[in-house]
Order: C-alpha cells, then sequence, then structure tokens
C-alpha cells in the first residue's frame, strides 16, 4: 500500500481500498491506516476522494487513540474537525499510556473546551500531561483529587510524582473541603452517596 501511495498507483490503491472492507470484517482502510502511522498513505487517499466528513473524523479520533501525532495534524489542517470531536481525541489520546506527545501536541493547539482539559487532568495515564496541565491550568481543588485518586485506585504510580511536587498547591487549601470532597469521591466509587 506504502509503495503504490508513492508511486502514485492511484487505480492500484483504489482495488486495495475496495476490497479491504471484505476481508477485515468491514473496516474502513482509510481508518485502520490511522493506527499504524502511515501519514503518506492516509494524505493520498484524502486527496484521491475518500475524505467525506464522518470518514475524516472517525480517522482523527483513531489517530489520536493511536498517538499518531503526523495523521492527526494533517488531518486538523483540514480545517474538518468540531470542537466536540477534537476533545474526544484530546481526551482518547490523554488515556494511552504511549499517547503523551499526541495529548500534548493538542493541548497546544488549544482549542480543547475547559471541560475537556480537565477531564484530561484527572484521566490521564502519563505524568507529562498532568504535570503539563497542572502547570499551565487553573485545576479545581476537586480535580486535583480526582487525579491523585484516579492514580492510586488504578496503579499509576508515576502521577504521584506529580502530586508530591505541587505540595504547595495543597498547603494553601482548606483542609476541610478538600478531606469532605476526598470522602465523597471515594463513597461514589464504592457506590455510597454522600450528599
Amino acid at each position: 500500500m506504502r509503495g503504490s501511495c508513492a508511486n502514485g498507483k492511484k487505480d492500484l490503491v483504489q482495488k486495495i481500498y475496495e476490497l479491504y472492507p471484505q476481508s477485515n470484517r468491514g473496516e474502513d482502510l482509510f481508518v485502520k491506516l490511522a493506527e499504524f502511522r502511515s501519514k503518506n498513505a492516509v494524505e493520498f487517499l484524502y486527496r484521491n476522494g475518500h475524505n467525506d466528513t464522518l470518514l475524516v473524523i472517525k480517522t482523527f479520533v483513531e489517530a489520536a487513540r493511536f498517538g499518531n501525532t503526523v495523521v492527526v495534524e494533517f488531518l486538523l489542517d483540514t480545517k474538518r474537525i468540531v470542537s466536540d470531536i477534537f476533545d474526544k481525541a484530546f481526551e482518547y489520546a490523554a488515556s494511552g499510556y504511549r499517547n503523551s506527545p499526541t495529548a500534548i501536541f493538542l493541548y497546544h493547539k488549544k482549542l480543547a473546551s475547559k471541560n475537556s482539559v480537565i477531564g484530561v487532568f484527572e484521566q490521564a495515564h502519563d505524568i507529562s500531561v498532568v504535570k503539563l496541565l497542572f502547570e499551565n491550568e487553573d485545576v479545581p481543588v476537586k480535580s486535583a483529587i480526582v487525579a491523585f485518586d484516579n492514580a492510586s485506585y488504578c496503579g499509576r504510580g508515576s502521577n504521584f510524582e506529580v502530586f508530591a511536587q505541587v505540595r504547595v498547591y495543597f498547603r494553601s487549601l482548606d483542609w476541610k473541603s478538600v478531606c469532605q470532597c476526598h470522602y465523597q469521591q471515594a463513597n461514589r466509587r464504592s457506590g455510597v452517596f454522600v450528599p
């Protein structure tokens, strides 16, 4: 496929594209290529008619999910990615273990909603993403506690480093509120409702 794209063999690429879903459970080759860091193949298909909006959106999200920053950047440059899809891709990129460069790239685009940024802070799997957001965003106390709980609950011990580095932030907090928030979060996880 890559060789055909590089040599401009449009007819051969089109035939491969048409046959691919028949042998791969109906999956779209354009979307699948996003998982394999095949920017040239994605770009070739896009420029040769495989560029409807839904296909671009699905491919963008999958590229982010698999940490394929070059495909994410290419598809973002098409100007066909709307804000809620951008947020979803940002969240997927941050939830992966090897996708921090993609999450960081998306963050620096400054297109994510505040809710998405906070959600990413709370659930990010990579210390570099957590640290970047903590240092550059106004993170609510509740979100810091949720992130800490998630890191400890999910065994993401490296994220404890971030929280050790931000002790000064926690010193300025009203600890009664912090403890109440933490208590509510712990009970919510166990299914107990606490007003």
